[in-house]
């Protein structure tokens, strides 16, 4: 699964997908770094994930999107799950207007 992010939550050392805008030729890569504002670094891997090329990236002319594990997308939707549990519980028990936004 995957979740679009934008340039300033791009976390060094984690997997990207990148999509090109003006260009069918995206792939999977490692970000590296920024060197300054408007434009990222990537290390480019092919198919078999052996790495390929380091380029550097237009913000504006890509598309970027982090691989989110099955732990950490259950895990949110837990949270979701037990923050809705919580506020059905409280309705209840102190007015149908309470509602908590603690989690």
């Amino acid at each position: 699964m995957y979740k679009e992010v934008q340039e300033d939550e791009l976390i060094h050392g984690e997997n990207y997908y990148v999509k090109r805008k003006r260009s069918n030729k995206n792939f999977h890569g490692l970000f590296n770094g920024s060197d300054f504002e408007g434009f990222v670094w990537f290390k480019m891997y092919n198919e078999f994930n052996e790495p390929i090329d380091s380029i550097e990236l237009d913000s504006e002319m890509n598309t970027f999107y982090r691989y989110v594990s099955k732990e950490e997308f259950y895990a949110k939707v837990k949270e979701k799950y037990d923050h809705k549990c919580l506020n059905i519980i409280l309705k209840r028990l102190i007015d149908d207007a309470f509602q908590s936004d603690f989690i």
